[in-house]
């Protein structure tokens, strides 16, 4: 079987990965931190392509969501969406969301009852509308003749 050899970027300890987690993220077990697997990411079709680069000032993204299962919250890199991954609390399959594109329109079941919009009177509105006094500053109209 083939295994991908690299080295934390972190500690600088060996390790390996399968070819599947290339692209990826792993722990290291001597540093603990969550490092990148080198390698690209098999896509559907079986071909390899590079992951989705961020813009070198942007040092990450973190998506949090809830699992589906035990509603614990997880928190993975936003390079993942779209994945299906492991809970870490009830270890069961859990997909990462896929943030990217337009928000889906509500359904009209889903939709939460609108509160009516408030009408505010004319002299509610000419009374938010007035300057307000500023202590200790004499307004220009009193000083000009």
């Amino acid at each position: 079987m083939d295994e991908i050899h690299f080295y934390c970027v972190i500690c600088g300890e060996s390790l390996c990965a399968t070819p599947e987690n290339a692209g990826g993220f792993c722990g290291c077990p001597r540093c603990l931190r969550v490092i990148p697997v080198p390698g690209f990411p098999a896509n559907s079709d079986g071909g390899r392509e590079a992951a989705e680069a961020f813009s070198p000032d942007i040092l990450g993204i973190e998506l949090k969501f809830y699992c589906g299962h035990c509603t614990n919250k997880v928190q993975v890199d936003a390079r993942r969406r779209g994945q299906t991954l492991e809970c870490p609390v009830c270890h069961e399959p859990t997909k990462v969301p896929d943030w990217r594109g337009t928000v889906p329109a509500l359904r009209e079941d889903d939709a939460s009852p609108r509160t009516p919009a408030i009408r505010l009177s004319s002299e509610e509105r000419e009374f938010l509308c007035m300057p307000m006094p500023v202590r200790g500053v004499t307004p220009v109209s009193s000083v000009l003749p």
